[in-house]
């Protein structure tokens, strides 16, 4: 059985754009947001990307009900970046995508899943970008006691 806490194995994304315009307007929200930018770029025929540096990241796959992907526009993946303050951060990222003329709103995550405390994280939606959902890298103790408990993987439920 390989290490799985060496860097090599993993589970990450890749999220696929538009146009430079849409990509890059998507950078520059991931920027202001948290501070994260990209280290380099690979451009080949058909994909420009921008690369970011190795990290610990958290992958989860959601099996949700059809109310919550209905809420969330039916996406079949969201980003999710950890911030200090997750209100704050997707304010930030809102003006940045209104900025370059794309359409976007902020929503209270409480108001999409339940079980989430009122102000713990937030939905950036868009019509033209996956959903981002802004996760406290500090979560208040209290916070989190209201939130279902992880259990030991099993599958089928």
């Amino acid at each position: 059985m390989p290490d799985i806490t060496s860097i090599g194995f993993g589970v990450g994304a890749v999220f696929p754009t538009k146009s430079i315009k849409h990509r890059d307007t998507l950078v520059r929200a991931i920027a202001k947001s948290t501070g994260i930018t990209p280290v380099g770029k690979r451009v080949n025929k058909g994909v420009s990307r921008a690369l970011y540096s190795p990290s610990m990241t958290r992958t989860i796959i959601n099996c949700s009900s059809a109310k919550i992907l209905e809420r969330l526009g039916n996406p079949d993946l969201a980003m999710t970046l950890t911030v200090q303050d997750p209100k704050k951060a997707s304010q930030v990222a809102k003006k940045v995508m209104e900025d370059a003329g794309y359409s976007a709103r902020v929503i209270d995550s409480a108001k999409v899943e339940l079980g989430i405390p009122k102000g713990f994280m937030y939905f950036l939606l868009s019509d033209d970008f996956v959903p981002i959902l802004f996760w406290p890298a500090m979560p208040k103790a209290a916070d989190l006691k209201r939130i279902t408990p992880p259990e030991k993987w099993s599958y089928g439920s």
